[in-house]
């Protein structure tokens, strides 16, 4: 009944986040920490209650982006320690200390405004280190400066360092290495200088089972946890699918051969042809892939291929699943629509289909139904700024 209401949902499965929480951690040391990543809503699975889930499941430490996403969090009843890895916007910085958001220092200034704000205070902290990514962080040269502020300052004291692989899924992990020793080597100036005992973390889920080496003390894990397949886990963890979006049919027309579905009559029919709508669009995310840079001339040359062929076939073969079995996508994709080939399969008004969307590139307002054994715990329904959280007391 809770899913009746709606045209679209994502269907996110809580016992699948917690087998592969619990997949990871059989795969750790059991003095390596864990710390969960829950930046940009959770990777679009909804922070609160994927953070209630790895609380329950004994997370060590959470991180999100930006102190908002933190605050976020601590509103809902978060307790767990959360790191946040943007530095914090020096107007923001008291409320996030106020909420005990953990910052990261990138620099000397930062780690002068946080002992300002502070005023004395207890505040831990986590140090950032540029090991080669070259975005955010204290250069290793930069090391014996920072060490004497560190000296200086009053209140704040370094809880963490941690730096970010910048090519850990590559097949080739010289460069890795590389940054790994630097990191190492600039652990060890801060240890002789006399800070000892740190949180040292520089894997992520790309890196905690192919460079066992950087555990250290903790990892960070995002994608693991979220059932996000990959080459670096490999049969070495068997990850669990979290993740379904569903829509359903809404309306259904007879469509003649040689007609033409959808904007710019790019796709005509070859023979008559049921067709089923969807309230699904590229403003939902459909069809919207994030593509990373090809890393060699062999394979900039077979993705140039492949897009040769769809452009010449006029065909992109995306399909979605239903009970009837996958069904093509016909017609231009719509902002708020697409439009299925479901001729010959039984299908009416309100059937269910399955379809794919990515993480983190889709729409925040798509409604979340969280199950438990196949039940419904909890839904986040988004109507226009406002997010309601209902059946939230099943899921606590």
């Amino acid at each position: 009944m809770e899913r009746a209401k709606y045209d679209s949902w994502i269907e996110i499965d809580l016992d699948a986040i917690k087998h592969n929480y619990r997949e990871a951690r059989a795969a750790l040391p059991k003095q390596v920490a864990i710390m969960a990543v829950l930046k940009a809503d959770a990777y679009g699975f909804g922070a609160v209650q994927i953070a209630k889930e790895l609380e329950k499941a004994r997370a060590n430490m959470l991180a999100v982006s930006t102190a908002a996403e933190g605050l976020e969090l601590r509103s809902a009843g978060i307790n767990l320690p959360i790191l946040v890895f943007l530095p914090i916007n020096p107007n923001l910085l008291a409320e996030a200390l106020a909420a005990e958001l953990i910052p990261t220092i990138t620099s000397c200034a930062e780690l002068e405004h946080l002992a300002a704000t502070a005023q004395g205070k207890s505040v831990p902290f986590h140090l950032k280190i540029n090991t080669g990514m070259n975005r955010l962080g204290v250069k290793p040269a930069e090391i014996n400066k920072t060490i004497e502020m560190l000296k200086q300052i009053n209140g704040p004291y370094l809880q963490g360092v941690y730096s970010h692989f910048a090519t850990a899924m590559n097949k080739n992990l010289k460069h890795s290495l590389v940054q790994l020793k630097v990191f190492n080597q600039a652990c060890e100036v801060l240890k002789e200088a006399g800070f000892k005992d740190f949180q040292a973390h520089m894997a992520a889920s790309a890196a905690f089972l192919r460079l066992p080496q950087s555990q250290l003390n903790m990892v960070r894990l995002g994608n693991v946890l979220y059932g996000q397949p990959g080459a670096a886990f490999g049969p070495q963890l068997n990850l669990k699918k979290a993740w379904q979006p569903k829509a359903r049919i809404i309306g259904t027309s007879l469509v003649q051969k040689g007609q033409a579905v959808g904007y710019g009559r790019n796709y005509k029919t070859k023979k008559d042809m049921q067709i089923g709508v969807l309230a699904v669009g590229y403003t939902d995310g459909y069809r919207v892939v994030s593509k990373a840079r090809p890393q060699t001339i062999a394979r900039i040359k077979a993705d140039c291929l492949i897009d040769l062929v769809r452009k010449i076939l006029k065909k992109e073969n995306y399909q979605v699943t239903t009970s009837a079995g996958s069904l093509s996508v016909v017609g231009r994709l719509s902002m708020q629509q697409l439009t299925i080939d479901i001729s010959g399969k039984n299908l009416q008004v309100g059937d269910v289909v399955d379809f794919t969307l990515r993480y983190t590139n889709n729409n925040a307002k798509i409604p979340r139904i969280y199950l438990k054994e196949g039940k419904v715990t909890a839904i986040r329904d988004c109507q226009g700024l406002h997010c309601s959280q209902s059946l939230a007391q099943m899921a606590q």
